[in-house]
């Protein structure tokens, strides 16, 4: 355990970009605000309260996942163009824990995002925490970043194999934001597309979100939980899989730093 925290701390201080007090505070704290503002301010010019309330509580979730795809999806992605890519692949550590952490100094992250984006909320815009239930609120925050955790493992393992790992990241995140419920309820999509939200992370994650601030108990969305939690489940296993296959391919071809897409 102490070999995995200590490659997680040096994979995290190495391959993000990120960790300079410019781009982290814009990134983790001010990028989040602003998606909450626009989308706040949308929801009153329309002369919708209900939509204002809707769009911040569902971008404030949304925060998570954000800081969380496109962090990691960077590292993986810089960890071929540096050059630590074959050393990793070469090792003969644990592919478990080599995969693991990856995301671990990032899900913090997530926890700093969601609870400045909160905390912006109810001091500038707002937001009533006088109903919420606490217990069920970060159960619901945990289970998200977990989720989206190891969704952007999962999708990070392909920006090691692609030219371009912005498109991969906001592929993914656009997939968030329009079928997870943060913006357009889910029962709302057209053409079914609701159902893919149930495949995603956050959907569930998302929904208990909001109902924690009407009061609700862990018990009373326990189905959201639950599916929030299987979903993080199977996107780890897919994520390892797809690590390991790509590492197949690499010793295959001998092509360690050159296979990309």
């Amino acid at each position: 355990m102490t070999n995995f925290f200590v490659q997680s701390y040096l994979t995290y201080r190495a391959l993000f970009f990120w960790l300079n007090w410019p781009a982290y505070t814009g990134n983790v704290f001010l990028v989040p605000v602003l998606y909450i503002t626009m989308l706040m301010l949308t929801g009153r010019f329309a002369g919708s309260p209900l939509d204002s309330d809707y769009y911040t509580k569902g971008m404030a979730a949304y925060s998570t996942p954000f800081i969380l795809i496109w962090g990691i999806t960077q590292c993986n992605y810089y960890e071929r163009v540096i050059g630590t890519l074959a050393h990793v692949l070469g090792s003969s550590g644990n592919r478990w824990l080599i995969y693991w952490s990856r995301g671990t100094m990032h899900f913090p992250n997530g926890m700093f995002t969601v609870t400045s984006s909160l905390l912006f909320a109810w001091v500038f815009i707002g937001l009533d925490f006088s109903t919420t239930n606490w217990p069920t609120l970060i159960a619901s925050i945990l289970l998200i970043g977990f989720s989206c955790t190891s969704f952007a493992l999962c999708v990070g393992v392909f920006a090691i194999v692609v030219r371009d790992w912005l498109v991969i990241s906001a592929a993914a995140s656009g997939l968030l934001i329009l079928f997870t419920g943060v913006v357009v309820p889910v029962d709302e999509l057209p053409f079914h597309l609701g159902y893919l939200g149930d495949v995603l992370p956050l959907t569930h994650g998302v929904a208990a979100f909001r109902e924690a601030f009407l009061g609700a108990s862990p018990g009373a969305v326990g189905s959201h939980l639950l599916w929030e939690l299987a979903v993080g489940i199977c996107y780890g296993l897919l994520g390892y899989l797809c690590f390991r296959l790509v590492e197949v391919d690499a010793r295959r071809r001998g092509a360690y730093e050159t296979s990309i897409l």
